[in-house]
């Protein structure tokens, strides 16, 4: 209950205290009353002598004035008070700026609109307070006039600046955004609520002036969201009043109270001087801080006698609160920046502000002389340039180097345990913000590191007593149970020391009798020379040794046998491991081949050949396979692939990860100067591989609820709102257009029933691109300018391989606050697998290598295969047409990073995510989350359509990676596959089973890859050759598929060695 006045501000601790004054004495003074802002709580405000007035709470009330009264009472001043006000304020506004559209949940535009509330009540009550404090009572009038003035002249030109902004901007934005046919009523609907109320919700017109409003608005929350920071600047001229000494600092005494506050401060002093305030007062944590003020003021040295900075002081005093207005300041300042670094594109506005600057000056230079004949930059050019003295810049590097060994000594000070409480919350904090990094973007965890070190000292200080008194009964506490397991320790050691001394001197006895019987055994040694018998020599034994003994030392000669061969054959793994990441020609695999066939065989043994790793029996279908592929791959006549990388992973139902077959085909290139073996850490365009690291991305937004599978993606992705489905062509050839009555939404982008297509696989698509007369092969670089296609169907109706993963890439940058997807992949798909830039980006330049060379090195070209007559189709796969290099068509530098098939990597880096989602490790997804990538996530009517694209002329054994297509007839039914589509790729099982689906996918340049839960096994198809769907390529990824299956499948693994 707070007693607020013209000339001070007193706190009353019991509701007696306010019957203080006699009010029979201030009779009359009602009508000189002046209404204090908590009066809107309830409460009643009653005027004491000198102008004193006092606000009795109805009991029972909890309003904001009621929350601010306490936020005074505990800081005794109301500045912080504000600046926390204008900072949620601010918050408030901010968040409107995203959220201000009709796609939000009102309950969200509900919260944005409490935290303004809330802002703006703590900076208007704390506002009134700054204005009347300071005043005496005869001020207080003219004052409040000139407030209640000043306020009204700003609400009006506030309201005039919004006004300005509705009367210019809607009307363009109506007529720019209405259909055609409504243009024409842009003017009667912009000034008319019941014209516009007229037309249906769920027409364009009316969609069309949602949207203009929607804009307006947010436009006018960005203007009071940039003028909103002035009020800070009001907040640094108020006085700064402790309103609790507000009597002591005027000099002035309150009759009727003296006695009152008197007592109350001889009451505070006993409390201090008692023992329990005594030992509060000297508690840890206000030792640790009073050794922190000595450490920075006084001695200005470490533990161990290391100068401190005068930074240490600096910060101490920022974050302890001492002066509440600089903290205050500083912490607005610092969440403003964060805010604005996250939604304004500071960079860009300085870069436009540089060059408008120049070109101005330009300008008017040029035409100046051209008109003139004089220089207009010549006459306000200084007589002398400015210059930084030595001294400044002296200084300000040496200010600089203190403020660098700041943190490197509090580095070494944390490190090296100097305060063990602080090496303690330092590790806290690292523990949390590993976890934390996970869920939040750098801005947000910026912003919760921001607040936390401002706001936890302040929550200290306020409450220092009753921390200091926890933590000083937790030591004790502590040091009790200390004390006590050491004399339960010391006395067991002591028992223990008593036994042992016991059994030692027991035997030590023993010992003794049988040393002492042992000398009575032994006859007295002659002094005189004995003679030499032949009876002092031992008698050579009668019997042989047993039989036992001559086994045992042969097993130990036939043990060291067998270690020295284990010894020679991990040498020779290691040798041919080294030679084989430069060197995996097939060759070289038949070699180590029967390396391994010889290794396991008697006469293998006892020649000790170094054995490869993983090691795997030769069956004499896996070495036909690899000697066919090897032929295809060889450089010559017949040669039908450039080369391939296969790679197969199992998993064990412990979840242990293994690598059981890798080889590594032809070159990376047909051009002789370009040429290197393949291996593991070739570089290739993994195209729509690129598709599963996006889906994972979405789903991991998922987990953390950013966003939901079936949530609308409109309001982050605009582009796709209101699309239009291409129905069809009139007969003069312009397209006919229809707007789509459903939403997109994620599950769409990620499962391919949007309704968005390619051009390059869907004829109505492609002519829509002729009809706009631009080569879709021609447009390069930003998603929105290839992919802004209509709709072919309604979305959720049906399913069309499509760009819907390019768009769910924009998705996740724009949720995550990246700029790009490669941000968010390398830091939440990447890092988590140990993936480096040297192996995986989305552009040449994002590589880290150590050179070109490596590069050129890495590298795989892009084969072609052309038609037997010479010629190249695209859409056309053949068995007999030559190869030749790809022209060099795609950047290796694009502006966006597509979801759908932009990336370069490694194979070795891509069996990596495969084995986090086989093994389901938790790096990446929650088990319930991988779970549900092997479901089917489309309905009946999707599936149909899916099937319907699985034909031999539209790329269908491409989709299947080689599988059987549902329409074949020739296949045996125990061959014969089911297809479905989960959330991550094409899901596939035989079609009599009931067990676990297998994901897969394929990118264009005919690689392939697939995991198979129910045999635990993944592998990866590597190859680079075009057109998709290579007849080659597919016979040898569905042989080498269906052999590792065979091989190394759970349901038929040999007891042989694994592959």
């Amino acid at each position: 209950m707070g007693v607020v006045g013209a000339d001070r501000v007193e706190q009353r601790s019991s509701p007696e205290l306010l019957r203080a004054v006699d009010m029979e004495k201030k009779a009359g003074a009602s009508h000189d009353a002046v209404e204090v802002s908590a009066s809107n709580s309830g409460g009643k405000s009653e005027e004491l002598e000198d102008g004193v007035q006092r606000v009795r709470a109805i009991p029972g009330t909890w309003s904001k004035p009621t929350l601010i009264r306490m936020s005074v009472f505990h800081t005794s001043n109301f500045t912080w008070t504000a600046y926390a006000g204008v900072s949620i304020m601010l918050l408030g506004t901010v968040l409107l700026i995203a959220l201000r559209s009709p796609s939000t949940e009102p309950g969200v535009l509900a919260l944005t609109q409490i935290l303004v509330g809330l802002g703006s009540a703590l900076f208007t009550v704390c506002g009134q307070l700054a204005v009347m404090a300071p005043l005496t009572h005869q001020q207080l009038a003219v004052v409040n006039a000139l407030s209640g003035l000043f306020g009204g002249v700003g609400a009006a030109i506030g309201l005039a600046i919004a006004g300005a902004m509705r009367n210019k901007i809607l009307p363009k934005e109506l007529y720019r955004r209405l259909p055609a046919d409504s243009k024409d009523q842009a003017g009667t609907i912009f000034g008319n609520m019941v014209v516009q109320m007229s037309f249906e919700s769920d027409t364009p017109a009316r969609a069309a002036m949602v949207a203009s409003y929607s804009h307006v608005m947010r436009l006018m929350v960005i203007a009071g969201a940039c003028l909103m920071p002035s009020c800070l600047i009001s907040i640094l001229v108020w006085k700064k009043i402790n309103v609790k000494k507000l009597e002591e600092e005027r000099g002035k005494q309150t009759k009727g109270t003296v006695s009152k506050a008197a007592a109350a401060t001889a009451a505070a002093d006993s409390a201090q001087k008692a023992p329990v305030g005594q030992q509060l007062a000297t508690g840890p944590v206000t030792s640790a801080v009073t050794n922190g003020v000595n450490a920075t003021s006084g001695e200005s040295t470490a533990a161990n006698q290391t100068p401190l900075t005068h930074y240490h002081s600096f910060f101490y005093d920022l974050l302890s609160w001492s002066n509440p207005r600089a903290t205050a300041v500083t912490f607005a300042s610092t969440v403003l920046f964060i805010l604005a670094s996250r939604y304004l594109p500071i960079v860009r506005w300085l870069l436009k502000i540089s060059w408008i600057t120049l070109g101005v000056v330009t300008l008017s230079e040029v035409a100046s002389k051209a008109l003139l004949g004089s220089s207009v930059a010549s006459s306000i050019r200084p007589r002398r340039y400015y210059t930084i003295p030595k001294e400044t810049l002296e200084a300000t590097l040496e200010d600089v180097q203190h403020l660098v060994n700041f943190f490197v000594i509090e580095v070494q000070r944390i490190v090296f345990a100097e305060n063990v409480p602080v090496t303690a919350a330092a590790f806290v904090t690292a523990f949390l913000s590993s976890f934390l990094i996970k869920l939040l973007p750098a801005w947000g965890l910026a912003l919760l590191g921001t607040t936390v070190v401002f706001i936890a000292p302040l929550i200290y200080i306020k409450n220092q007593e009753l921390i200091d008194g926890h933590l000083t009964h937790a030591h004790k506490l502590a040091t009790e149970q200390a004390t006590q397991i050491r004399q339960i320790a010391g006395h067991h050691a002591g028992k223990g020391y008593e036994a042992v001394k016991g059994y030692t001197g027991d035997y030590a006895n023993k010992a003794g009798v049988f040393v002492g019987q042992a000398r009575q055994t032994i006859p007295l040694v002659s002094k005189a020379k004995p003679s030499v018998k032949e009876s002092d020599f031992p008698k050579a034994p009668a019997h042989d040794l047993p039989i036992g003994i001559f086994c045992i030392a042969g097993i130990v000669c036939i043990a060291s046998i067998v270690c020295i061969v284990s010894i020679v054959g991990i040498v020779g793994i290691a040798i041919i491991s080294d030679h084989s990441r430069h060197d995996n020609s097939q060759q070289n695999g038949q070699q180590r081949a029967a390396i391994s066939h010889a290794l396991f065989t008697p006469s293998g043994v006892s020649r000790g050949i170094p054995l490869e790793q993983p090691t795997y029996v030769v069956t004499p279908d896996m070495a036909s396979f690899e000697q066919k592929l090897a032929a295809i791959t060889t450089p010559g006549d017949d040669q039908k692939l450039p080369g391939v990388v296969l790679t197969a992973i199992s998993s064990s139902p412990s979840s242990i990860v293994k690598e059981v077959y890798h080889q590594s085909f032809g070159t990376s290139s047909l051009d002789p100067d370009k040429s290197h073996p393949l291996s593991r850490n070739s570089l290739f365009w993994i195209a729509s591989c690129t598709k599963l690291l996006t889906s994972l991305s979405v789903l991991q937004l998922v987990e953390r609820r950013l966003i939901g599978l079936d949530d609308p993606v409109e309001g982050v992705v605009p582009e796709l709102k209101d699309p239009d489905i291409l129905v069809g062509f009139t007969p003069d050839g312009q397209p006919k257009l229809t707007k789509a009555k459903h939403k997109i939404t994620v599950r769409h982008l990620i499962t391919h029933t949007s309704g968005l297509a390619y051009d390059f696989l869907h004829p109505k698509i492609a002519r829509w691109w002729k009809w706009k007369g631009v080569n879709p092969l021609s447009v390069h670089g930003e998603i929105a300018a290839v992919y802004s296609t209509p709709l072919i169907f309604e979305p959720g109706t049906s399913w069309s391989y499509s760009p819907g993963l390019d768009w769910a890439g924009v998705l996740i940058a724009r949720l995550t606050g990246h700029k790009q997807l490669g941000g968010y992949i390398k830091q939440h798909i990447f890092a988590p697998l140990g993936i480096t830039a040297k192996d995986a980006a989305f552009r040449k330049s994002d590589f880290q290598l150590a050179s070109d060379a490596e590069w050129d090195q890495r590298w795989a070209d892009l084969t072609i295969r052309l038609q037997p007559s010479g010629q190249l189709d695209l859409a056309k796969p053949s068995y007999d047409g030559a190869l030749m290099p790809a022209p060099s068509s795609r950047s290796l530098e694009p502006t966006d990073d597509f979801g759908g098939g932009g990336l370069l990597m490694s194979p070795d880096a891509y069996i990596k995510v495969l084995a986090s989602i086989l093994s389901d490790d938790g790096k990446l997804l929650k088990r319930g989350t991988v779970a549900n990538l092997f479901v089917p996530a489309i309905g009946e009517p999707e599936r149909k359509a899916l099937i319907a694209a699985m034909h031999p002329d539209a790329g269908g054994r491409m989709l299947t990676g080689g599988l059987p297509l549902p329409s074949d007839s020739t296949v045996p039914d125990s061959d014969k596959q089911e297809y479905h589509h989960g959330l991550a790729g094409l899901l596939n099982r035989p079609k009599s089973s009931t067990g676990a689906w297998t994901l897969s996918w394929s990118g264009l340049p005919n690689l392939f890859w697939w995991i198979d839960r129910e045999n635990g096994l993944a592998g990866m198809y590597a190859g680079q050759i075009i057109p998709s769907g290579d007849p080659w390529s597919l016979d040898m990824e569905a042989a080498w598929r269906k052999e590792m299956v065979h091989r190394f499948g759970r349901a038929n693994k040999s007891p042989g060695p694994s592959l």
